[in-house]
């Protein structure tokens, strides 16, 4: 049984059926080879503490591959990416 509470059980299980989630989860899915290709390729860039931009810069390049606009990189290395959506 699970530890979540029944509610919230409720709330998950009504996100999941939305449209929007059962296509993002399907594109996830139709992507799998890929995603698992890109997750070796970033494992094999060095990436010690604090010195991670490589595998930023990397991930940078492939978020406007797959058509991110706004793709950019803030002062701690974290790397953002915006896509276009259907509803507000």
């Amino acid at each position: 049984m699970s530890d979540l509470a029944p509610s919230l059980q409720q709330e998950v299980a009504r996100l999941a059926a939305a449209p929007e989630v059962r296509s993002a989860f399907n594109w996830f899915r139709t992507q799998e080879a890929q995603l698992a290709h890109w997750q070796m390729e970033m494992a094999r860039i060095p990436a010690p503490p604090f010195g991670e931009s490589a595998r930023g810069a990397w991930l940078a390049e492939r978020f406007r591959e797959v058509g991110l606009d706004d793709v950019r990189i803030d002062d701690v290395g974290n790397v953002f990416g915006t896509g276009g959506g259907t509803s507000p």
